[in-house]
């Protein structure tokens, strides 16, 4: 679960999902064009992937053809070619493309290094597609925008917007870089052995840990809490939720028991308690587990015992990711 290498877009494995998606009532569309097509490209730091996502008049789903093929390549431009496969010849310039990189990786390359990756990405989009696009669709994606779009496409998800704010839910994304001050470090395993009380007093640094973080506040709209990404990655991992489900209901206070079980597990026993884990994860998995706990309930104020859906993929069987929300947001805004 370690994602913190440094992103070369020119260089990436890369993954195409075709996603066929209802989108509520957003936009109303040409009578010449029954289908509306939106393409997005996530820039991730483990691989590249593009969703085409395709509506029809009325947002219903739609199927697409070949869905969940798989490609692996070099650069962006097989990808590119992909998507507009997909797309109908005759929807192109009215199918908008976004590329956005949500990786933490790219967000702290030095100098102009991040810019160049986008520029040259920008050029392609201006030399080879007849997809609609604007230098401004491709970008490196700031917390609180991967935050906001990953909000919004749960809630799609499950059919809550349009509706009064208070029967909304919540959302929590995690990834997966160490960072403090604007600094992303290699997390490394302790030399004295892991122990639940020294990790949970490196992770309650206020300095590196939760300076700024909102606290939940309370309120409308944080009764229906959904936690996503690497809280459920882990939480699957060692049986919090059944990893053959796409969500489950749980509570924060079983990352900590499980924490506890880890840090008192010796390496070579880890696979027998937690058979699922990886070899990467085996020497980070007290410190992710411990980590997360203290997120939850000294970071955001949750009671630990409050039961919290671990959400990896909703109906359709769709990953609850900030795509969805990207793609809402564009074809809400050219329509």
């Amino acid at each position: 679960m370690q994602k913190h290498k440094n992103t070369n877009i020119h260089l990436l494995i890369v993954l195409l999902i075709l996603v066929a998606l209802p989108l509520s009532s957003y936009s109303r569309y040409d009578d010449d064009y029954p289908e509306k097509y939106a393409v997005i490209f996530d820039a991730g730091s483990t691989g590249s992937r593009v969703h085409v996502f395709r509506f029809n008049p009325n947002m219903e789903l739609l199927n697409i053809a070949n869905d969940g093929i798989h490609a692996a390549a070099n650069s962006l431009k097989p990808l590119l070619e992909k998507a507009e496969v997909v797309v109908p010849k005759n929807l192109h310039t009215q199918t908008p493309i976004k590329i956005g990189s949500a990786t933490a990786g790219l967000r702290l390359l030095k100098g102009d290094a991040s810019e160049k990756i986008l520029q040259a990405v920008r050029d392609l989009l201006k030399n080879e597609t007849s997809l609609s696009y604007k230098d401004e669709w491709v970008s490196v994606l700031e917390g609180n925008q991967e935050g906001s779009y990953f909000w919004v496409a749960l809630n799609y998800l499950y059919g809550n917007l349009g509706k009064n704010y208070s029967g909304t839910i919540a959302t929590i994304d995690l990834g997966g870089y160490y960072t403090c001050n604007g600094v992303a470090y290699k997390a490394a395993a302790q030399k004295h052995g892991p122990s639940v009380r020294r990790c949970k007093a490196i992770i309650r640094h206020h300095n590196c840990s939760f300076a700024g973080v909102w606290n939940g506040g309370g309120g409308a709209g944080t009764t229906n809490l959904h936690v996503s990404s690497f809280f459920y990655d882990f939480a699957s991992v060692v049986g919090i939720v059944d990893p053959k489900e796409p969500s489950g209901i749980s509570q924060a206070i079983q990352y900590y028991k499980a924490a506890k079980l880890a840090c008192q597990t010796k390496k070579q026993n880890m696979k027998l308690v937690f058979p699922s884990i990886g070899d990467r994860d085996i020497p980070f998995i007290c410190r992710d587990l411990t980590y997360e706990y203290t997120l939850l309930v000294d970071g955001f104020v949750i009671d630990p015992y409050r039961k919290t859906t671990f959400v990896h993929q909703v109906k359709y069987l769709v990953e609850a990711a900030w795509p969805l929300g990207s793609a809402i947001d564009v074809v809400s805004s050219t329509t």
